[in-house]
C-alpha cells in the first residue's frame, strides 16, 4: 500500500505542467501590457504630464502679458454716450446742452483695447514658483517609478503564484486520476483486491480531500489570472501563462541577487516624499512674496470708432 502511494506521488511530480488554452504570454509580454494600460500607472503618468504643462507655462512668466478685448455697443446711457464722443475726440458745442446730456438717444460704437503688462519684480515669487514646480515634477517622476515598481512586484508575484498553482493543481489531478484507477480495480469480496477494505475507506477519504484541494487551487488560480487580466486590459480567456518551473521564472524575471552595498539606494517613494517636501517649502516662499511690493511696466492702447470719428488713446505706467 505504501509503495503504491509512493509511486503515485513520483508520477505526479514528473508529470508535464498544466496550462490553459489561449495565446501563451510570458511575464515580460504581460508586463508590457500592464505598464501601458494599468489604471494606476496611467494615472501617475497623467499627473506628471499635467505638471509638465504647468511648468512649461510658468517658464514663460517673464514675457509681457498681452490682453486684447473688443466689443460693439449700442446704449442710451448719458455718461457712456458723452465719454464715447470724447474718446472719438469729436465733442461738439451742442453736446454740452442739458437736453442732449440728459437724453442722448441710442449711440452705437466699437471699442477695442490692447493691454501689455511686464512684471519686473514680484518679491521672488516667480523664482520660488519655478523651483516649486521643478521639485513637484521630480516628485511625480519618482511617484511614477514607485507606482511601476509596486505594480511590477505585485504582477510578477501573481504570475509566479499562478504558474505554481497550475502545476500544483495538475499534480493533484494526476493523483486523483491514479486514485480513481485504483478504486476502480476494487471488487467487493474479491481476494485479488490490491488493498483491503480499510485501505479502500482511506483512499476514498483521500480522494475527497484531493477534490477539495483541487477546487481551492482552481479558485486561487482563476483569481490570480483575473487580477492580471484586469491590469493588462485583456480578456481572461484570451491568454495563458507559459509553463516553467519557479526557479527559472525567478532567475529570468527578477535577475540574480545584486552584491550588497554599504549604502542602499533610497526607494522611489521616499525620494518622491523628499521632493514634495522641497516643493512645499518653495510654495511657502511664494506666499511670503505676496506681502512684498511689486514693480512692473504696463501700456494700454484703446481704439474707439463711432458715428462721428475713429480715434486712439495710449496709456503707459
Amino acid at each position: 500500500m505504501r509503495i503504491y502511494l509512493l509511486g503515485l506521488l513520483i508520477m505526479a511530480c514528473i508529470w508535464p505542467d498544466y496550462s490553459w488554452s489561449g495565446e501563451k504570454l510570458t511575464f515580460p509580454q504581460i508586463w508590457d501590457k500592464i505598464e501601458s494600460r494599468s489604471p494606476e500607472i496611467r494615472g501617475s503618468q497623467n499627473q506628471l504630464s499635467a505638471l509638465q504643462v504647468a511648468r512649461n507655462r510658468q517658464s514663460l512668466a517673464w514675457l509681457p502679458k498681452a490682453t486684447i478685448t473688443g466689443k460693439a455697443v449700442s446704449s442710451n446711457d448719458p455718461t457712456l454716450a458723452f465719454m464715447t464722443k470724447l474718446n472719438q475726440r469729436s465733442l461738439q458745442q451742442q453736446d454740452f446742452q442739458p437736453a442732449n446730456l440728459n437724453e442722448p438717444g441710442f449711440n452705437s460704437f466699437l471699442n477695442g483695447s490692447l493691454l501689455l503688462d511686464l512684471p519686473l519684480y514680484q518679491g521672488g515669487a516667480q523664482t520660488a514658483m519655478k523651483k516649486s514646480l521643478k521639485n513637484s515634477e521630480a516628485a511625480y517622476r519618482y511617484n511614477l517609478q514607485a507606482t511601476k515598481d509596486y505594480e511590477f512586484a505585485e504582477s510578477v508575484t501573481q504570475y509566479g503564484l499562478m504558474i505554481s498553482s497550475l502545476n500544483h493543481k495538475h499534480r493533484l489531478e494526476s493523483l486523483m486520476s491514479s486514485l480513481q484507477e485504483l478504486l476502480g480495480q476494487y471488487e467487493l469480496g474479491s481476494d485479488t483486491n490490491p488493498i483491503g477494505h480499510s485501505g479502500l475507506l482511506g483512499l476514498k477519504s483521500l480522494r475527497n480531500h484531493f477534490k477539495g484541494m483541487i477546487n481551492e487551487t482552481s479558485a486561487k488560480t482563476e483569481a490570480l489570472k483575473t487580477a492580471l487580466s484586469l491590469k493588462a486590459d485583456l480578456p481572461q480567456k484570451s491568454w495563458s501563462p507559459v509553463n516553467q518551473d519557479i526557479p527559472s521564472f525567478i532567475k529570468k524575471n527578477l535577475g540574480l541577487p545584486l552584491p550588497l552595498k554599504k549604502e542602499a539606494p533610497l526607494p522611489a517613494q521616499v525620494k518622491a516624499s523628499f521632493a514634495l517636501a522641497d516643493s512645499l517649502m518653495n510654495m511657502s516662499q511664494v506666499e511670503k512674496a505676496k506681502l512684498l511690493p511689486r514693480v512692473g511696466l504696463f501700456g494700454q492702447g484703446d481704439l474707439t470708432a463711432g458715428s462721428r470719428n475713429t480715434a486712439t488713446n495710449t496709456t503707459v505706467g
